[in-house]
């Protein structure tokens, strides 16, 4: 229920003694977010989900990309999700719209820009600000659904979500990095064929548009040189040993000396730490810039 009012008490003496009012805690949004809001209807079809990317239309971080942690259990109607928070900083960059830019915070970073008063250190990497709940740098903020729109596809960067213990171990986000891993394949990589009328193809992407991507057949040799059209969430990295790749992540890049196709793992040889690295295939990318 959206109502037009001049404040937010007279909103909340709008719905005052009705009984199918679920939700009586009004909350204020811009005329300039709402019309987003009302104009970005989701399909029937469309469900917010634990473990899913959304993007926020409105309030603090209206047009953020979010990743939805868990449902509210204290209201049907909302979720708990994690943003890169957006907070002002003495001298820092904002937005042309006059925002902070997002930037991922430690209590000690707040403590000096804020004072000791204005933070509650609840552990290590985990404190209060603001009324909100901050951990690995990350902010937890409890979002209407009506607020929520799902992507369909992963979002650009998601390296904070990735350096963030709290998200790495929590059991959806393994399918994200997944999809994340498919959507970000390029030109010229080698892939494999994981689902679909094609699948245990390995071959290499031709060209992609559209989240479909054209591969040209290399094995099963029988089929050797044949194009195919196949969706990115169908497929996955390919490697073989002696690959040069590099985790998404970090620095460490090398050569890869075993791979687990059961297991979606590739070990390779770190060239700086000339130690082996054991990681799952959607933290891998091919690096074609290393000398073989």
């Amino acid at each position: 229920m959206f109502i037009e009012a001049f404040d937010v008490e007279a909103a909340g003496h709008a719905v005052k003694g009705f009984v199918t009012i679920r939700d009586k805690q009004p909350r204020f949004i811009a005329p300039t977010e709402y019309v987003g809001i009302l104009s970005s209807r989701p399909h029937s079809s469309t469900r917010i989900e634990i473990g899913q990317w959304v993007r926020c239309l409105a309030g603090k971080y209206r047009d953020d990309v979010g990743y939805v942690y868990e449902t509210d259990i204290s209201s049907q109607w909302n979720v708990l999700v994690v943003f890169v928070p957006r907070i002002p900083q003495s001298g820092g960059k904002r937005k042309r719209d006059g925002r902070p830019a997002p930037h991922v915070w430690t209590a000690a970073e707040l403590i000096q820009q804020y004072g000791s008063g204005k933070v509650k250190v609840l552990g290590s990497n985990k404190f209060l600000f603001g009324g909100s709940t901050y951990e690995d740098g990350l902010v937890k903020e409890h979002i209407p659904l009506s607020y929520l729109r799902a992507l369909e596809h992963s979002p650009q960067n998601i390296t904070p979500f990735v350096q963030s213990n709290m998200i790495r171990s929590h059991s959806p986000f393994h399918l994200c990095l997944k999809h994340f891993a498919q959507d970000s394949t390029q030109v010229g990589d080698r892939i494999l064929v994981v689902s679909g009328e094609h699948a245990g193809i390995i071959g290499r992407t031709e060209s992609i548009q559209d989240h479909i991507a054209d591969v040209v057949t290399e094995s099963p040799e029988q089929h050797s040189g044949l194009i195919i059209r196949v969706t990115l969430r169908d497929l996955i990295p390919h490697f073989l040993p002696g690959d040069n790749v590099k985790d998404r992540w970090s620095d460490s890049f090398g050569m890869v000396t075993t791979v687990d196709h059961d297991g979606q793992k590739v070990a390779f040889l770190d060239r700086e730490a000339s130690a082996e690295v054991c990681l799952p295939l959607s933290s891998t990318f091919p690096d074609q810039f290393l000398d073989p």
